[in-house]
């Protein structure tokens, strides 16, 4: 926001309001001087404008156009020939130094150095039993539903799936609004 004068039948009062600044404009100092951008976005001065212009792909903050200092999570800064690229960390990777260098993963993930991945620490408790509810079939480990009974379907939810019911008066169904 910035301060704007309030004019009364063309005289100027002591008045002032606060204006909003133009998206992607995190600050500004008036209608067309952005001072700080949004993420993914950095300051571009043209005369005495200043605008805010779109980072590279994936770039969180940059100081121009094709110069990246930080990714998204997932992503990490790589420079070839003076050149930068945010590039996508390894599977389940939430931050990396490098193509094999995971420093943190994902929730629910751990880093494993033998085989330099994130791997699932924390697998869903099954959650499924035969005949049980709406159930016909189970998946592998009981981690939720296989087939379900007529006029339901099985919905994935999360690391498991269940059975939901389908429409009303539909026995067969593949989702909740395609009926068979």
């Amino acid at each position: 926001y910035f301060p704007t004068p309030v004019t009364v039948n063309g005289t100027v009062t002591d008045t002032v309001t606060c204006t909003a600044c133009t998206t992607p404009c995190a600050t500004c100092s008036d209608a067309t001087t952005c001072t700080t951008c949004a993420s993914g976005y950095f300051v571009k001065t043209n005369g005495s404008d200043a605008t805010c212009a779109p980072c590279i792909t994936n770039c969180e903050t940059c100081s121009d156009g094709s110069t990246c200092i930080t990714c998204l999570p997932g992503y990490f800064v790589k420079t070839t020939n003076s050149t930068t690229a945010c590039t996508q960390c390894l599977p389940n990777c939430q931050s990396c130094r490098d193509a094999t260098t995971c420093i943190t993963c994902n929730k629910y993930y751990t880093y494993n150095s033998t085989t330099s991945s994130c791997t699932n620490d924390n697998p869903p408790a099954p959650s499924c039993t035969a005949g049980q509810g709406n159930c016909i079939t189970c998946n592998y480990g009981g981690a939720g539903c296989k087939t379900c009974a007529s006029g339901y379907y099985v919905k994935p939810t999360g690391y498991t799936t269940a059975c939901t019911p389908c429409m009303t008066n539909c026995a067969t169904c593949s989702d909740a609004k395609t009926c068979k």
